[in-house]
């Protein structure tokens, strides 16, 4: 059965995620690669579909192209 997880559960959960995510950037930058994480509503790694939809290489007719 699902449980509501208390406040010291979700507070250690974001922790750690917090830790996952200076890792990686830390690991990124000593690459010399940038790892930004916007603040527009979604998470590291997860490029907007209005973006990847019109990447370079895309033709401007594409009907799947979002303007």
């Amino acid at each position: 059965m699902a449980r509501i997880p208390t406040p010291e559960e979700i507070a250690e959960a974001q922790r750690e995620t917090r830790k996952k995510i200076n890792d990686k950037r830390s690991k990124q930058v000593a690459q010399g690669k940038d790892f930004v994480i916007p603040e527009d509503n979604h998470g590291a790694g997860v490029v907007p579909e209005a973006i990847w939809k019109n990447l370079p290489g895309k033709k401007l007719d594409d009907p799947e192209a979002i303007e």
